[in-house]
Order: C-alpha cells, then structure tokens, then sequence
C-alpha cells in the first residue's frame, strides 16, 4: 500500500460517519443475496461496520438475459437477520476511491467498497448453522398452496426437490457451462430412485411448463411427482424454503438446490452436475453426474 493509498483512508475514515466501514455491493437472485449476507457477517466477525449497497435491484434486478426478476428477498426470507443499507454518500464515495473487486480478501484495509464476487460459497458453508436458525419467512407470504405443499412434504420421508434452472441458462453460458436437458434430470431420478424407496419429487423452476413438457411426459405412471407451479419469481424464497424441506435434492446449474440443502439438512443426498458441483465429492450423500 502506498503512503498516499494509507492517507486517503485516513482521510475516508474522518469524514465517514462508521470507523472499519465496509459497504459490499449486493445484487443477483436470493442465493447470490446469501452469499454476500455471508461475506458480510464474515467482516462483522472481524470488526467491520459492514453496510450494502442494494442499487442494483433498482437500477437493473433482472437474470442474465434481462427477462425474470431477481428481487431483493433477502429481508422476507431472513426478517430476523439485518442487512443495513448503505448511504448514497457511502457507496460513491468508496465505490469511486478504494474499490477493492478482486484479490486476497485479507488484504482488505478500511473504508472499503466490496465490488466483486469472491469465493462466498466457503463463507456460506461456514456459516450455515445461523442461516438455517433465521431462515423462517413470515407466514403471511404462504399462500394456501403453499401450506399444503409444505405439509405433504413433511409427511413424505422420501420426498425429494429438484430445482430445474432454465431462463437466462436454457442456453450454454461461459461461467455455467451447457445447459442441462431432460436427459440429466432423467438420469437423476432414475439415480434417487434406486436410492430411496417410492420417492415423490417436487419440482420447482422459473419455467414450470418446460418441466411438465420435457421431463413430466417421460416420467412412468408409477413415479410420484409434483410441479410447484403457484410462485413465480417474484415469491422464489417460498419455493427455496419448501425445497429446503424435502428429504433429498436434484440440483442443476443453479444455485437453489444446493442452498436448499445447506438451509435445511446438508447431510441429506443431492445430485449435481459435473459443470457446477460445489459440494465435498467424498461426502458419500454426494452424487455427481456428468454432463
């Protein structure tokens, strides 16, 4: 660090209202609002004054291809859990002279804007335990549906959640790599099946008519299944806590089904496919499949 960059902060710090401030931008569906929650409480532990700068969710607040909605649902999935806002001052004024958007997290030196993605997942797994204890939306966004959904999964010791991500990655993408087909989901209920006796599956997803056209018409009659097709994007944190509940998961390249299993019982089997497999490979509750 140079003896100006050292100055600077010196400077920042006297006219900024909170000493060890650092504002973290904040964007993305509720998974990536996780992350960075993570990454927040992370600084917290270690003595910063962590704020967020949610501009993005006015500004933009839409998927890859600008066509569904990412929402700020944070504050309704976790009420419990604070996410203090940034001032417009705050967010400019770091943003513009000590953006730190990649690089060794330990060589963060306050004030600092937090512009980049990082390695969150560590962050997320580290503190699970505390997610899952506030994970507990108001019951005022369950719709009837919803309640008796949640119920017959509860009852169901075999019930299983498949998250099946299309939108903005019904195409192959450079960071996510190809788009999963019927193929895969396919091959992983064939695989949950010789693992769980008579399991039921839930199917959640941003293009419900997809899966009742792809994967639904080449289920046999013998295969319990339920398409959520009540909550759109806009009430996706019902469907990730209804998720959270089943007894075993299918992911795809997105998130939702691997933090369905980390807010309920990460102990539980989950499919993932090889393109983005995030959890431990030797944990034997971990399938990976290629693709």
């Amino acid at each position: 660090m140079t003896t100006f960059h050292r100055n600077l902060l010196k400077a920042l710090n006297r006219v900024l209202a909170d000493k060890n401030l650092a504002v973290i931008r904040n964007e993305g569906g509720l998974a990536s609002q996780i992350a960075f929650w993570a990454l927040g409480y992370e600084f917290a532990q270690l003595g910063y004054k962590v704020k967020f700068d949610n501009s993005w969710f006015k500004a933009s607040g839409l998927d890859i291809n600008g066509l569904f909605p990412r929402n700020f649902d944070f504050p309704k999935a976790f009420p419990s859990l604070s996410i203090d806002e940034a001032s417009v001052f705050e967010r400019f004024i770091l943003k513009k002279l000590n953006n730190f958007r990649e690089g060794d997290l330990n060589d963060v030196t306050a004030p600092v804007y937090l512009g980049g993605f990082y390695d969150r997942w560590k962050l997320v797994q580290k503190h699970r335990e505390h997610l899952y204890e506030n994970f507990s939306p108001d019951s005022v966004y369950f719709s009837e549906k919803d309640i008796e959904i949640l119920a017959q999964i509860k009852r169901d010791e075999n019930s299983c959640g498949v998250h099946v991500r299309r939108g903005d990655l019904a195409s192959d993408h450079p960071d996510y790599g190809k788009s999963l087909q019927a193929d895969y989901f396919l091959r992983a209920i064939d695989e949950i099946r010789t693992r769980r006796k008579d399991p039921c599956f839930y199917f959640f997803s941003d293009e419900p008519e997809w899966i009742k056209s792809n994967i639904v018409e080449n289920l046999g009659p013998e295969i319990r299944h339920v398409v959520v097709d009540s909550n759109g994007s806009d009430r996706g944190f019902i469907d990730l806590y209804l998720m959270s509940r089943c007894h075993s998961f299918i992911s795809s390249q997105g998130a939702y089904g691997k933090y369905a299993r980390i807010l309920g019982d990460p102990s539980r089997l989950i499919i993932e496919p090889s393109s983005q497999a995030l959890f431990d490979k030797d944990d034997a509750n971990v399938i990976v499949l290629e693709v």
